[in-house]
């Protein structure tokens, strides 16, 4: 999270004052030892797997909070990886560089890719509407690429700024955060056939 704040232009080094300074983050798993002492668990509490998220245990596979990095988005695409790699045989890795990040707060702060394989930066306004008479902007952006210019990483503040990060990861072979708008409107919009009572 700090490499890709700091890629976008954020200032980290510095500590705020006030009456009450609220941290939160750094889950520790809780992970039932006892029901599963054959399972290895690293020193952090994290269990151990390989980069296709097996454990050390042959056969057997480990998902969600239990495998760093935590959070939803993360969660959803090592289930994927596990599954096709249980199915299909060890052929998917997860790579955490890939899946979009997303703090949903007042303005989103989303980003995917890897800020330290960018050797170039291009930083933007963000305007949700380009041809309205009075273009302000809705957020900021930054672009890094690699040396083949090719888009390695985004990140993006602003009003709904998940859906840009989405199809940015999408466009360049990535998963997609959660929730996105698609799934929220899932949820709530009956299935075709359906009338809501």
């Amino acid at each position: 999270l700090e490499s890709s704040l700091e890629a976008l232009g954020v200032d980290i080094s510095e500590r705020g004052e006030g009456e009450t300074i609220v941290e939160s983050g750094n889950r520790i798993p809780d992970v039932c030892r006892q029901r599963f002492p054959f399972i290895r668990i690293r020193s952090d509490g994290f269990v151990d797997t390989d980069p296709f998220l097996e454990t050390s245990v042959p056969g057997v596979y480990a998902v969600g909070d239990v495998v760093p990095p935590t959070g939803a988005s993360f969660a959803y695409e090592k289930a994927r990886v596990a599954v096709q790699n249980i199915l299909y045989g060890k052929s998917v890795r997860f790579e955490p560089s890939k899946v979009p990040f997303v703090i949903t707060s007042a303005y989103e702060i989303g980003f995917v890719g890897d800020p330290e394989k960018a050797v170039r930066f291009e930083h933007r306004s963000l305007s949700l509407n380009p041809k309205n008479f009075v273009n302000h902007p809705a957020g900021i952006l930054k672009v890094g690429y690699d040396e083949d210019g090719s888009a390695v990483f985004l990140t993006v503040i602003g009003h709904g700024v998940s859906e840009i990060v989405n199809a940015f990861s999408a466009l360049t072979g990535g998963a997609f955060s959660h929730p996105s708008y698609a799934e929220i409107l899932e949820e709530i919009v009956p299935p075709l056939g359906e009338r809501v009572r």
